[in-house]
């Protein structure tokens, strides 16, 4: 354990495991209660007794958060006598969560206590359609929960919202210090009080509720009962298991397991199903829980995969305690509680002491957590990483894989001290939990084994793997070797090497091993993965590239080839509708190059705003529109198919483009608030808004990417759309965010202008470098968006195919003759259709009678007698006009050789006969091996005779 001091002035110290930092990322907030990070990466905070939700965004370059000035949305949180926020311990905005949707209708959920009459509410609101960073002002009350009197203090308010794997919105409420009294209203069902809550995301009821025949109106809501103060909630994020974090029990630190009709037993059992808390979070210490995160079981890449599948759980202490702790239990079905962090708190310049509630993993493997108290201005958000690690030595095997007659022990060893090594023997990857290497491992029959070494806050060491094979291998077949079949690339693209059809003939597929892929021809490229059983290559030139696959099964070895013709990406055409490529180089003429119906040429307003770029390209310096007339082609082709993908190649000038909302990059608009779709760019982000049945006019809810995604490089930006709502923006190939966006684009206006750079007002300029535009009226796939990335700027060396078979030039085995079946029967290089001698035996085809034989190369006489051979007429094909018996006929029976069954007339026929040329009917063979004594120089003949005396004896010849 090291003790981490923390910021000037705090007078604090906390205590964490070695190689853990812990500091602050924002300070000095106002009341806060709660934070959620939304899924484009921002940091939402809710400021408690203020009722604001304020937005922070992460800038990479510089590990630092910032906090917007302007609030998302101020909430009517309760107010005292003169109209100023008032502190009700609890009571006011609490917690929030985000739409599993959210990043394509952008809809926030919020819990918090109204000022009007005290009551809970939880909400919906939405950002506005002109910027991300602030709602549209409106709320949607979903459900109102009067369970507090007027003059309530906000204590065990509840107020934690989680979304479950169900896709219903959760809810909790506490007892508001009214569990004891009258009614005994936590086990009632005509209360709010002391529940779970359980409703749709538009505020409806599901009929699925445990209770929802029992009662009436609202409280058809209650999902479980029997709560006191449930501050927060979490949810696992593999399992989708709903965690309450509930202040109960001697140390207030019960942690519940979400149930339909789950009972908690607070004041009383009641109705429903008493359940018992899954853990206790103070097993070593500590007091009042107020908060969980879970590490995911496949970790998130910060903390050490010892703390894999953890809770870490927040404990706020006493509440005479200056301090609190950060403990974890080990899993879901290991309940062991274990401090992690201790005298976690600060001393704000008032004196109050700030102390942990609420705690979330990011993405990238921080945890983060709050510190707060009921009122302050010195609360913080705190994020705690691992700054080392080390990598545990892979381990390595004594006596290594090979083959052996008996049984094998192999000790396995790791230059990591003290490092546990887990090995399997059945070809699974080793884990934690496969058996651990305590002695040597005794190998008694066939087998690969694999091992891993591990230790705590080390990284698992590589994987050793080895295969030993036991016993008699003298009939081994080697690997019968797939290396894919020959396939087409681009430049530019990973391209995959596929081997995963290779087998193992003698059913030992688990065996292979020792793949290595090896580059046997073309430009030379550098193989990724290349002892792996799929390798990937990613070319730089057009030509073919051969490759070599070779995989071993512990015994033999085995090899394929492939061949991959590379040429440049032609760009997709399929849906097209308009296409700017900017290669005028001077003018105020944008052609559209789609070569698409009616061209839709675009003109620049501002000639001065613009420079040409050398090659192609425009660069808009200030504010202009390049537009051109009614864009109907794209709206009428894209109504009736339902689908869109819009492409730009961009670089931006600036992060900080916003207009408010997105600057437009392409759009098909009228103005700020009326389009049929706007590609845009919002300060580091790309965003898309499309208009259908189901978005508004302005085409919102929009689909953004996260935060930090632009750069101020060249970027290839698409977005799609398919008839089924399915859309996602790509960059660069990659997609960057996924969403739904439902209806249909009936509603589209096809007056409309298509407009690049600047809204049709021209209030919403992009600066930018443009160096493409394209629109299509089809949603492009994965594939065709990596082609058209691949295909990179024009101008474009489209792949060349002269003989208009469909099969490109670079890999036609015949580019100047039709033959899209690209047939090869002696495989050269010459396909069937342009090859002089087909069959590869010398003999131009004219001249060769079976040219699909090479053992038979001229049959003037159709005697079935090879003419190519001198025969038993002594007279070859250069002096015999019309042979009559060419080549060999052994038996003399008219029928040569090559067309003889039986060479030797022996009635044996030649495919069974161990002497095909000698007779041997008896087909003896005395060693045994495979040749005739008759035909056997190496036979030893041996007689036996009888002597003078009477006696036999034998002598071998």
């Amino acid at each position: 354990m090291i003790l981490i001091s923390l910021d000037a002035g705090l007078a604090r110290a906390f205590t964490l495991p070695e190689n853990f930092v812990d500091e602050p990322v924002l300070q000095n907030l106002q009341d806060p209660d709660g934070f959620a990070f939304a899924p484009d990466g921002r940091l939402f905070v809710s400021e408690r007794i203020s009722g604001k939700l304020r937005v922070a965004t992460y800038d990479s370059g510089s590990d630092t958060w910032s906090l917007r000035a302007v609030p998302f949305h101020t909430f009517d949180t309760p107010k005292n006598g003169a109209g100023e926020p008032e502190a009700r311990r609890s009571g006011g905005l609490r917690d929030i969560a985000f739409d599993p949707n959210f990043a394509s209708n952008g809809y926030v959920y919020a819990f918090y206590m109204d000022d009007t009459t005290l009551h809970n509410r939880v909400v919906r609101i939405v950002a506005s359609s002109g910027n991300a960073n602030v709602s549209d002002g409106s709320e949607q009350l979903l459900i109102d929960l009067p369970f507090n009197a007027t003059s309530s203090s906000g204590s065990h308010n509840g107020g934690a919202l989680e979304f479950g794997p169900d896709g219903k919105l959760y809810i909790t409420t506490g007892d508001g210090w009214e569990g004891e009294f009258a009614g005994d209203p936590v086990q009632s069902l005509s209360t709010f009080t002391g529940k779970v809550l359980r409703i749709n995301r538009n505020g409806t009821i599901p009929d699925t509720n445990p209770f929802y025949n029992q009662t009436t109106g609202q409280y058809r809501a209650i999902y479980a009962l029997g709560l006191r103060n449930p501050y927060s909630m979490s949810v696992h994020p593999d399992s989708g298991t709903l965690y309450i974090n509930e202040a109960r029990g001697t140390n207030k630190a019960s942690i519940f397991i979400v149930e339909a009709a789950a009972n908690y037993q607070h004041e009383g059992s009641g109705i429903g199903n008493s359940r018992s808390s899954w853990a206790n979070a103070s097993g070593a210490g500590g007091e009042l829980i107020t908060g969980g995160a879970w590490m995911p079981e496949a970790g998130l890449g910060n903390f050490p995969p010892s703390y894999n599948g953890h809770y870490f759980t927040t404990l706020w202490g006493s509440n005479s305690s200056n301090t609190g702790r950060l403990n974890t239990i080990a899993s879901e079905l290991d309940t062991t509680s274990t401090t992690f962090a201790t005298g976690v708190g600060v001393v704000g310049g008032n004196g109050i002491s700030v102390k942990p509630v609420i705690a979330r993993f990011a993405v990238t493997g921080e945890l983060y957590y709050m510190l707060t108290t009921y009122t302050t201005s010195s609360a913080q958000i705190r994020r705690i990483q691992f700054t080392t690690q080390e990598t545990v030595a892979t381990p390595v095997y004594s006596p290594p894989g090979g083959t052996s007659a008996d049984a094998v022990l192999v000790s396995i060893n790791s230059a990591t001290a003290n490092a546990d090594i887990h090995y399997t023997l059945d070809n699974t990857t080793p884990t934690t939990s496969s058996p651990l290497y305590t002695a040597p491992v005794s190998i008694e029959e066939s087998a690969v084994l694999r091992a891993r070494g591990f230790k705590a806050l080390f990284n698992p060491s590589g994987e050793a793997s080895a295969v030993y094979i036991i016993g008699d291998t003298s009939g081994n077949q080697p690997p019968q070797v797939d290396a894919g079949a020959d396939k087409v690339g681009f430049i530019g693209q990973s391209i995959s090497l596929d081997g995963s059809g290779t087998t193992d003939p003698d059913g030992n597929d688990d065996f292979l091993t020792g793949e290595q892929w090896t580059q046997l021809a073309g430009p030379t490229v550098a193989i990724e993965d290349a002892t792996e059983e799929i390798a990937f290559f990613t070319p730089t030139e057009s030509g073919n590239y051969q490759f070599e696959l070779e995989v071993s099964d512990g015994i033999d070895t085995g090899t394929d080839q492939v061949v991959v013709s590379v040429i440049q990406a032609p760009r997709v055409t399929n849906g097209l509708q308009a296409l700017y490529t900017f290669e005028e180089g001077s003018g105020t003429l944008v052609a559209d190059v789609s070569e698409v119906g009616s061209a839709l040429d675009l003109t620049i307003t501002n000639e001065s705003a613009i420079d040409w770029l050398e090659g192609g390209g425009i660069e808009l310096v200030s504010s202009t529109s390049i537009a051109g007339g009614t864009a109907s082609k794209i709206s009428n082709a894209c109504m009736a198919s339902n689908e869109i993908s819009v492409e730009a190649w961009v670089e931006t000038n600036n992060l900080t483009q916003s207009g408010p909302g997105p600057v437009r990059i392409v759009s098909l608009s009228n103005s700020t608030t009326t389009r049929n779709f706007t590609l845009g760019q919002e300060d580091d982000r790309y965003d898309m808004r499309l208009r259908t049945t189901t978005t508004n006019n302005n085409g919102v809810p929009s689909l953004t990417v996260p935060a930090s995604t632009v750069k101020i490089e060249l970027q290839h930006v698409t977005y799609t759309r398919d008839s089924n709502g399915n859309a996602s923006i790509y960059l660069n190939g990659v997609p960057q965010v996924v969403g739904n966006v439902d209806g249909a684009m009936t509603n589209w206006d096809t007056s409309y202008s298509l407009i690049l750079g600047n809204e049709a007002t021209g209030d919403r300029p992009w600066l930018g470098k443009l160096f493409l535009a394209a629109v299509y009226c089809d949603a492009l796939s994965f594939e065709q968006v990596t082609q058209n990335y691949a295909a990179g700027l024009p101008p474009y060396s489209d792949p060349v195919d002269t003989d208009e078979d469909g099969i490109f030039d670079v890999f036609d085995n015949c580019p100047n003759t039709p033959n899209a079946d690209q047939l090869n029967f002696d495989g050269d290089v010459a396909g069937d259709v342009c090859d002089s001698d087909i069959d590869n035996d010398g003999v131009a085809n004219g001249s060769d009678a079976q040219a699909y034989n090479n053992s038979i190369c001229r049959d003037q006489d159709a005697d079935m007698c090879d003419d190519c051979s001198i025969g038993v007429d002594g007279f070859g094909p250069e002096s015999d006009a019309l042979p009559n018996n060419d080549g060999t006929d052994t038996d003399s029976d008219g029928l040569c050789n090559v067309g003889d069954t039986d060479d030797d007339n022996d009635m044996v026929p030649d495919e069974s006969d161990n002497c095909p040329l000698v007779k041997n009917a008896d087909q003896k063979d005395s060693s045994g091996n495979g040749i005739g004594d008759a035909c056997d120089p190496a036979e030893v003949l041996c007689v036996a005779v009888a002597t003078s005396t009477g006696s036999t004896a034998s002598f071998c010849l």
